[in-house]
């Protein structure tokens, strides 16, 4: 464990508003990038509004919390998973990074502004959450130590919090405000029942912009085996599909170690990131969805049975069965050794363990499934952080506004940071990496089905048949539906009953 100092509905379809909306005719900020803003005025009423904008262009919205107030240097205590709070949270000094400086400077604000000490709990890491880290605060919370204000949580095992009563419903804490354009108004409302959520998504939640999935491009393979083919093109002008990612990948193959059998030494179109992240990236980037809204406002077991069917079959195909894809059930290759056209793997790989490969690469949206489909989808790797108030937490009201304080914060300046200057900028090779950046962050996709999968494995059944290869789908729903909409009446019954 490391102790460092430092209101409603899920994901928006098109996140950017969180973003930056960039109007560089309305910016007066600095040389130094300092926050000057610029002001326009709108007449016509009875009194001139001045709206005034930031260095990104972007209308300046202050949080609706009380002025003046000062918490006499109290603890606010974050809990985070270990091994990334260096992304979100954890920035001791200024070191001239861009998103530890930017995170630095959040955390010195909001202390400065309400007079409180951020102490930053990680602990854990992807591999024991479930199993050890979050039966830990389950104890502590249901013991009322009153150890954590705010809870960074490991989206998928820290869901199943929602049916214990040991988080709050974030609807009823005072000056947390959802309309805010810091927090995710489509999340909040794919997680909302009978204004009830426990869970926000936001500014605060960086990890929801490095867990997007996407597709690795080595660029120079592309060009050897398809001159002059723009592949940022064909993305813009919609024609980025499964089978277009697929006919390329058949021209880039070749036996390079010359022993006629299709192995490890080889070059291959594409190949697969882990078992996991790769079934889920391509069934969702498909659009399509375990559970809709019934005509009362309540999610159901709903899926297009004839399309996942499909889906499934082409999937199978695709990870398996294609000879110029490295089959996905095989040992993971290497992509950083040039022997790999495509490659799928979320936001975050690119930007850390092969930043150094982003001048040589590029990356992507995950492909639509068929030519059909009207947009793209960006599905989010469950490493994305959801943020909670323990029941127990000292003086809920602080929290509320604390909280608050720090999105707002977070929306100011370290989104801009992170998302305008590090990610776009550092880890982008050019202008075109960045717009696919753009059309990524603007087509993030959720599903109440698969956020509460640790309650309902519903995906866990639909991957477990696509990684036998036979695709018995049908006959697995027709057997199960049942089950599964019980599993989520339940579930709403429980997330509803025990609102705090």
């Amino acid at each position: 464990m490391e102790k460092i100092r430092i209101r409603r509905v899920l994901i928006p379809i098109v996140f950017l508003s969180l973003l930056l909306t960039i109007l560089p005719a309305c910016t007066t900020g600095d040389k130094n990038g300092n926050d000057t803003g610029s002001e326009t005025t709108a007449t016509g009423g009875p009194e001139e509004t001045k709206i005034e904008y930031d260095e990104y262009g972007r209308e300046i919205i202050k949080p609706d919390i009380p002025l003046g107030l000062d918490y006499g240097g109290r603890d606010f205590v974050v809990h985070t998973r270990g091994g990334v709070e260096q992304y979100e949270w954890k920035a001791d000094t200024i070191t001239g990074n861009i998103l530890n400086d930017a995170i630095y400077t959040r955390n010195q604000r909001v202390e400065e502004q309400l007079g409180v000490n951020i102490v930053v709990i990680a602990e854990g890491t992807w591999s024991d959450y479930t199993a050890t880290t979050l039966p830990k605060m389950r104890a502590s919370i249901m013991a009322g130590d009153g150890s954590y204000d705010l809870i960074a949580g490991f989206s998928t095992p820290i869901a199943t919090l929602a049916t214990t009563g040991l988080i709050k419903n974030l609807y009823e804490v005072e000056y947390i405000d959802f309309d805010k354009p810091w927090w995710s108004r489509s999340i909040v409302d794919e997680l909302t029942i009978d204004d009830v959520t426990y869970f926000g998504v936001g500014s605060l939640s960086l990890s929801m912009i490095y867990s997007m999935e996407c597709i690795y491009v080595n660029t120079e393979i592309l060009e050897n085996v398809s001159p002059g083919y723009n592949i940022y093109e064909t993305v813009g002008n919609g024609g980025w599909t499964w089978d277009e990612m697929l006919r390329l990948s058949d021209l880039a193959y070749g036996d390079l170690n010359g022993n006629g059998v299709r192995d490890e030494g080889d070059r291959f179109g594409l190949a697969f990131c882990d078992n996991s992240n790769t079934l889920i990236g391509f069934f969702y980037s498909s659009g399509i969805k375990l559970t809709a809204r019934n005509s009362e406002g309540y999610p159901e077991f709903k899926i297009d049975i004839e399309k996942a069917l499909a889906i499934v079959d082409k999937m199978i195909v695709m990870l398996y069965e294609t000879n110029s894809a490295y089959p996905a059930d095989k040992p993971i290759l290497d992509f950083s050794k040039g022997d790999i056209m495509f490659y799928n793997h979320w936001l975050y790989w690119g930007q850390t363990q092969y930043s150094s490969l982003m001048e040589t690469y590029g990356v992507v949206p995950m492909p639509k499934y068929d030519a059909a489909q009207e947009r793209y989808f960006t599905p989010v790797q469950a490493g994305m952080h959801m943020y909670c108030i323990p029941v127990d937490a000292k003086n809920i009201e602080a929290v509320g506004i604390i909280t608050e304080a720090l999105a707002a914060e977070s929306y100011r300046s370290l989104i801009p940071a992170y998302y305008e200057l590090a990610l776009k900028t550092r880890y982008a090779k050019d202008s075109e990496t960045s717009r696919m950046v753009d059309i990524m962050y603007e087509t993030v996709f959720f599903d109440f089905g698969y956020i509460f999968n640790n309650d309902l494995g519903i995906m866990n059944n639909i991957t477990n048949v696509i990684k036998s290869k036979t695709n018995t789908l049908g006959s697995v729903l027709k057997a199960t539906s049942n089950i599964y909409q019980t599993k989520i009446s339940n579930l709403i019954n429980e997330i509803t009953k025990v609102r705090n």
